[in-house]
């Protein structure tokens, strides 16, 4: 069951500390005014390392998890890779807030099902803590910085 939630309803469902909501809050005002990319390539703010050391650093790091499920093959996964993610705005404030992580769903397909990921590219927010990993947001298809 996924939902899409307001960043106001992500904080109430959380039941996070008030500045990780505050932090998740300016990263979308950030990437609405965002300026222009700062990559056309891999960005490097998308972790290449596997799914579970990301989701360990992270729970160690007490910091949430952005997935970005993406494709080889998928021009508008490429494309959001260069236009959002390369975004300097949006790799400053992610890098203070949350780990970031491509997971190639043809590479991994069995955390793409997991996630029931049915369409790219999917973007996926996770709350990590000691005892378990939630989802609390979810996008599917293309997001430019500015629609971020």
């Amino acid at each position: 069951m996924t939902k899409e939630l307001t960043m106001s309803a992500i904080g109430k469902w959380m039941n996070v500390p008030g500045i990780m909501v505050a932090g998740l809050a300016i990263l979308g005002l950030i990437m609405m005014r965002a300026g222009p990319a700062i990559s056309a390539g891999h960005p490097p703010i998308l972790s290449q390392e596997p799914y579970a050391k990301v989701i360990a650093s992270a729970r160690a790091q007490q910091k949430m998890v952005l997935v970005k499920f993406t494709a080889d093959w998928c021009g508008p996964c490429k494309e959001m890779g260069a236009k959002t993610f390369g975004n300097q705005q949006v790799v400053d404030l992610l890098g203070q807030t949350a780990l970031a992580v491509a997971v190639d769903v043809d590479r991994s397909p069995e955390i793409a099902s997991w996630f029931s990921i049915n369409a790219m590219p999917t973007v996926v927010m996770l709350r990590v803590d000691a005892a378990k990993t939630v989802e609390v947001a979810r996008h599917v298809g293309f997001l430019n910085a500015a629609d971020m």
